[in-house]
């Protein structure tokens, strides 16, 4: 049942509830105004106008405090119906924003499945812009994309393809709000390459047997990376970050590593052909003793391990290079 009161609609229980309210308002009222001054009033020795004049004060003082009881409770009660509305407006707000991006998320997966490779590119960017915009499904988005150049980089003949280098430079983009390496890509095998990937952000990447033949890696970030057995033939790597990077027995051919950071990186049985590693830092790499340098250029600013001699495994003397 519900009952209409000033324009408002209310059930039974709430009606109720309100004359209950302002019954026991009026009886407080009541009280403050006819009895309580009476038990207040110490009346010994007045006469019947000072009496009521001593009540009358009383009465005031009783009075002002209940407005002030009332006003306080009236602010508490506001404060509390706009935290309430706010926390609401606040949960709304989530669940819309929540909303979109399933609904482009769903959009945005639709789009890889496209036959036409732009279409399918816009749909991995815009997988990229979810994933900034939203930490709680970059895992997902990760997974997404590393399925994707799976499926599409399998090839193992000719230079990467369009839409996988876009989904391998997307999933390359590091989060400001996100420590580096936290949320890793799974690429093992694919075909990369000639793939352009300057600057990209793929630590702790699994690229395990991964063709990058000619690709560019110039100033990326693959700290922690498995690159073991990857082939790397012809590719650019300077200034790139190999910090504890796994490359056993990777095929490292004419393979330009110039100021490579490769401290605690494994190089066991690794092939290092014609390889540039003038200014690379290479301590407390793991070699394997009879590790092959006859074809390796470097310079005096080169790092080896400690107590590693390179000549002693077929180096030639250091080139004389100049900091640039």
């Amino acid at each position: 049942m519900a009952v209409h009161l000033a324009g408002r609609r209310w059930t039974r229980d709430q009606a109720v509830a309100l004359v209950i309210e302002a019954v026991v308002v009026v009886l407080v009222v009541l009280l403050m105004v006819r009895l309580v001054p009476a038990w207040l009033t110490d009346a010994t020795g007045l006469d019947p106008v000072e009496r009521d004049e001593a009540r009358g004060r009383v009465r005031t003082g009783l009075l002002a405090l209940l407005a002030g009881a009332i006003a306080a409770i009236g602010a508490i009660y506001t404060a509390r119906t706009y935290s309430l509305n706010r926390r609401t407006a606040d949960e709304r707000h989530a669940l819309d924003q929540a909303g979109q991006i399933t609904e482009r998320f769903t959009r945005a997966v639709d789009q890889l499945g496209h036959e036409a490779e732009a279409v399918r590119i816009g749909g991995i960017y815009a997988l990229g812009h979810i994933a900034r915009d939203s930490s709680r499904d970059r895992a997902t988005i990760v997974d997404v994309l590393s399925a994707y150049v799976r499926l599409h980089a399998t090839e193992p003949h000719g230079p990467v393809k369009q839409d996988v280098q876009a989904a391998v430079l997307v999933l390359g983009l590091h989060p400001h709000d996100e420590a580096p390496g936290a949320i890793s890509a799974v690429l093992m095998g694919v075909n990369l390459r000639e793939a352009r990937l300057r600057d990209v952000h793929l630590e702790g990447a699994r690229l395990r047997g991964a063709i990058l033949e000619g690709a560019i890696l110039e100033r990326a970030w693959l700290t922690g990376a498995d690159l073991n057995g990857a082939r790397l033939h012809d590719a650019k790597l300077r200034d790139v970050h190999l910090e504890g990077a796994k490359l056993a027995h990777a095929y490292i051919h004419r393979v330009d590593l110039g100021g490579a950071h490769m401290e605690d990186a494994n190089l066991w049985g690794a092939e290092l052909v014609d390889t540039d590693l003038c200014g690379a830092c290479l301590s407390r790499v793991a070699f394997r003793d009879d590790v092959d340098l006859q074809t390796v250029t470097w310079d005096q600013f080169t790092v080896w391990p400690e107590h590693f001699e390179p000549q002693a495994h077929g180096a030639r003397p250091p080139l004389t290079s100049e900091l640039t």
